[in-house]
Parts: C-alpha cells; sequence; structure tokens
C-alpha cells in the first residue's frame, strides 16, 4: 500500500506540465523548419508573408536532430541526478523551477528573430548571419533546457500518485496532452495568420501559468513509496 497521500488536483497538474511542454514542442516543430527554409526557391511550405532564412533541406534537417542529441547526453545524467537529489524543493522540482522559464524565454524569442529579416533579403543566408547565429543559439538553448525538464515532468506525476492510481493518472495525462496537441493543430495556424509570435506566446504564457500552479500545489513526498517498500523488506 502507498503512503503517497492521493491528491486529484495536484495529479492533474502534475499531469498537464509535460502536456504544456508537448504543445511547445509541436510548435518548434511545426514554425522552426519553416523559418529556416523560407526563402529558399525549392521551398514551397512557406506563406506569402513568411520570411526566413533560405536553408536547404539536409541542413535544416540536420539541425531539427539537435533535440536528439541532447536527449542522448543530457537526459540520462539529469534523470540519475535527480533520483539522489535531496533539496528543500524536493527531488524534480529544481529542475522545473530551472529549466522551464528558461525554455520559455528563449521560446519566445524564436518567432522574433526572422521578423527582422527586410524582405528584400528574404532566403540571402550569406547575408543574414547575424540573425541566424542567435536563431539557432535561442533553438539550442531550449533544446537543452527541454532535455533537462522533459523527463523530470514526465516522473513528477508518477512520484506524487499512489501507485494502484498510477495508471488512471497516466490516462489523464495522455488525454490531457491529446487535448492540447489537437488544440494547437486547430488553432495553430489561426493564431499565425494573426500575428507569427502569437502561438508561442499563449503557449508559453500557459506553459508559465502551470509552472506556478505546480510550484504553488505540487509537492514532493518527502520518500518515494518505492524506497519505503524497499526499505521494510530489507527489515
Amino acid at each position: 500500500m502507498s503512503h503517497i497521500k492521493l491528491s486529484w488536483r495536484n495529479i492533474i497538474i502534475a499531469a498537464t506540465l509535460p502536456a504544456v511542454m508537448e504543445v511547445i514542442w509541436q510548435l518548434y516543430n511545426t514554425y522552426v523548419p519553416v523559418y529556416l527554409q523560407a526563402g529558399n526557391p525549392a521551398f514551397t511550405e512557406a506563406g506569402a508573408t513568411t520570411v526566413g532564412f533560405g536553408l536547404g533541406p539536409a541542413l535544416t534537417g540536420f539541425i531539427l536532430v539537435f533535440d536528439n542529441i541532447a536527449g542522448l547526453f543530457i537526459s540520462p545524467i539529469v534523470g540519475a541526478w535527480s533520483d539522489s537529489l535531496r533539496t528543500k524543493w524536493g527531488r524534480r522540482m529544481p529542475f522545473v523551477l530551472f529549466g522551464v522559464p528558461v525554455a520559455v524565454a528563449a521560446f519566445v524569442v524564436i518567432p522574433l528573430i526572422p521578423m527582422a529579416i527586410r524582405p528584400e533579403l528574404n532566403g540571402q543566408t550569406g547575408q543574414l548571419t547575424g540573425l541566424l547565429i542567435p536563431f539557432i543559439l535561442s533553438l539550442v538553448v531550449v533544446l537543452i533546457a527541454f532535455a533537462i525538464v522533459r523527463p523530470i515532468a514526465d516522473v513528477l506525476m508518477f512520484d506524487i500518485t499512489p501507485s494502484e492510481h498510477r495508471t488512471t493518472a497516466n490516462g489523464i495525462a495522455g488525454a490531457i496532452a491529446g487535448f492540447l496537441v489537437v488544440l494547437t493543430a486547430l488553432g495553430g495556424a489561426v493564431l499565425y495568420d494573426i500575428y507569427g509570435p502569437l502561438p508561442f506566446w499563449i503557449a508559453a504564457g500557459l506553459t508559465v501559468l502551470i509552472l506556478i500552479l505546480t510550484w504553488a500545489w505540487v509537492k514532493e513526498p518527502e520518500e518515494l513509496a518505492s524506497a519505503k517498500e524497499l526499505s521494510r523488506r530489507a527489515i
């Protein structure tokens, strides 16, 4: 029997944190390739008002796999560190409180940099180095912060959920993520047509709201139920 107190309010809040991060990730994968390739004559998906750096598909694809590289090296280290960490804020919360604001701050900058491209320089990669470098740096910051936070956000919900309710909690998390992803797919393009950065800013604002609720309400147990179970067996 788990000693973790059941609180569906806290579970739903914790389940929403990785869900809103999935929204950010969906917007990233949708619009970053557009910004990178817009202006390239071979790229036909960008709207008439979208300007970009004119990169080719091969280089764009290489940039888009940075997340896998970051996850390969960072996430396992962060996961092991989190499991052994002991602070007054808990095991997971320090990573969440650090990683989410960093990711959001870099994320809201992403659509602003291409807006500084003058129409006559659209797709002129060689003349856009001064904007391309900070754009790539903002992508790298988002990816590193996500590599830190995503595995932590996923496991936080299970840490505060009694073992007998974890399957239900996981189903709730999947439903929340599915709803937000569908909503983003339906509304993101509309918001983008109104003003390019708008879907980024709304997703960032929602993420900050969930972060505040997580910090205010979600309290990690002092000792995980699995650890208590192992202790009882050792006696």
